[in-house]
């Protein structure tokens, strides 16, 4: 992939993640559509951050991060069903939607808060984003945006 072409992964990934964010800041559970379609956009654009070069960093994001009061407003027993390993079939665990989201929101939210103050930690920012995506928030995007459909064809949401 060329600089040209990863600068643009990048930057519809930045944007993406921004989206992302702001959904979650202002999620409702009784019309999840924006979200769930921003969520997968966030997929696409994660897959094709996954795709591109990035020099591994020692950057450290450090921090945590604050959740939106949005989530605050999502039940605590809002919880669904997951693989943990799809190679073993009884490492089916339990996580809440508040948890998932929240997970995708502080990695996505704390990144884009050190872009805007230190824009020359971009090329770490980017690696930790996509490192993560694939070892962590990756699957959490995975498993929300697979509940959400099904509740949106049970009619749930």
């Amino acid at each position: 992939m060329n600089a040209t072409t990863s600068e643009q992964v990048f930057g519809s990934f930045i944007q993406a993640a921004r989206e992302a964010c702001q959904e979650i800041e202002r999620v409702k559970l009784r019309d999840t559509q924006p979200l769930l379609t921003t969520l997968i956009q966030l997929l696409r654009e994660a897959n094709s951050l996954a795709q591109c070069s990035i020099e591994a960093d020692d950057y450290d994001l450090g921090g945590d991060q604050v959740l939106p009061d949005a989530l605050s407003r999502i039940p605590d027993d809002l919880v669904f069903n997951v693989v943990f390993d799809p190679l073993d079939p009884g490492s089916v665990c339990a996580t809440s939607l508040k948890d998932a989201l929240g997970d995708i929101y502080k990695s996505l939210k704390l990144g884009l808060r050190i872009l805007e103050k230190e824009p020359l930690s971009k090329p770490a920012i980017l690696w930790e984003w996509r490192h993560a995506y694939g070892f962590h928030w990756g699957r959490h995007l995975l498993d929300v945006i697979r509940f959400l459909v099904l509740c949106k064809e049970s009619g749930f949401s």
